[in-house]
């Protein structure tokens, strides 16, 4: 059964300040627009009953005061729409989706914050959209038959961002990864992929996969990495976002990466043979906060940090490299005594 229409998802999202427009003002009509009527929604004389249904007051005095003043607003978000719906692989729902955010943030601005008229305008809004995401399948099935037969010229390109723009390694919200085509900049839909363990899931999109311009519920997890010294680093995620027709692109998730801070009592030149009481300790460089890692000498562990532990050394036996390693992944090992040569 196919999910919640594309307007219920949005009534639920707080509309936010965005740097960038998910789909640009700008963008290049698809010739295919004009293949099929779009945003045909519930008929004038028969708005009021239908909004009340939904629990929406409204009035039919109202419709039909502001229905050509609210047809026109809405006219270019369902320009917008016809050229989404053109796009191969671009299903209905998520060009509905998309273009339903634009039209939730701003249709209404046409009436004084706080009025009567900003609220029936919005219940007006949800009730238009409702009745064109009803009739959005027979369009969209003609204008994806028109884009697919149009022209393919050399590999496309996509430009792409992401919000929030950072992410901190305790963050644990959810990001969104916007992609639209270099040339015509019309939104592209498709996969988002995580080079992490398990699966993820993400709620809006139909499918439950994490998709562009779906926020992907995810706390951040960093990974180790290899290094040239033989121990591992710690490094975000890589995300790829691809579609048939356009070079794909990886990009490292914009997750800030904790670095600690290590320090060891007695000097490691101070250190005698025989037994030594030594004291590693680990701190975030940023904040100063004690860090619970773990003490290795080669491959054995010696001890935790911030915590005494004892370090025999054997005559006549180099002493191994100390390092630390973070217990939960959220550091790069650090080398405290390189070996003995």
């Amino acid at each position: 059964m196919r999910r919640p229409l594309a307007l219920l998802l949005f009534l639920a999202w707080p509309v936010l300040a965005q740097p960038r427009q998910p789909f640009p003002d700008d963008y290049k009509a698809s010739p295919c627009a004009s293949a099929a009527p779009v945003c045909k929604t519930f008929n004038q004389s028969q708005f009021s009953d239908v909004a009340a249904v939904r629990g929406f007051d409204i009035g039919q005095e109202w419709v039909d005061a502001h229905w050509r003043e609210l047809s026109e607003a809405l006219a270019p978000s369902c320009a917008k729409i016809a050229t989404c719906f053109a796009v191969p692989g671009n299903d209905f729902t998520f060009c509905n989706d998309i273009v339903a955010k634009e039209v939730f943030a701003t249709t209404c601005n046409l009436y004084p914050e706080g009025s009567r008229d900003r609220e029936k305008c919005s219940f007006f809004v949800r009730t238009y959209l409702f009745g064109h995401d009803r009739n959005s399948s027979e369009p969209w099935r003609k204008m994806q038959e028109c884009g697919k037969a149009q022209p393919v010229s050399d590999e496309r390109t996509f430009e792409w961002w992401m919000l929030p723009a950072t992410i901190g390694p305790d963050y644990d919200g959810s990001f969104t990864v916007y992609a639209i085509d270099s040339e015509t900049r019309v939104p592209i839909r498709t996969r988002v992929h995580l080079n992490v363990k398990g699966p993820l899931y993400a709620p809006d999109p139909a499918d439950g996969l994490p998709t562009t311009f779906y926020p992907v519920p995810w706390k951040p997890k960093l990974l180790r990495v290899p290094n040239a010294q033989g121990h591992h680093d710690v490094a975000p995620p890589q995300v790829r976002i691809e579609v048939p027709g356009y070079a794909p692109v990886t990009f490292s998730l914009p997750m800030s990466v904790p670095s600690m801070t290590v320090t060891m009592d007695p000097d490691p030149a101070k250190l005698k043979r025989g037994k030594n009481t030594v004291t590693i300790t680990a701190r975030d460089a940023a904040t100063g906060a004690l860090i619970e890692a773990r003490v290795m000498g080669g491959s054995s562990i010696l001890g935790k940090t911030n915590v005494p532990f004892e370090l025999e050394l054997v005559k006549g036996q180099k002493r191994p490299e100390i390092w630390v390693t973070s217990l939960y992944d959220r550091y790069c090992d650090v080398v405290v005594a390189p070996a003995e040569q």
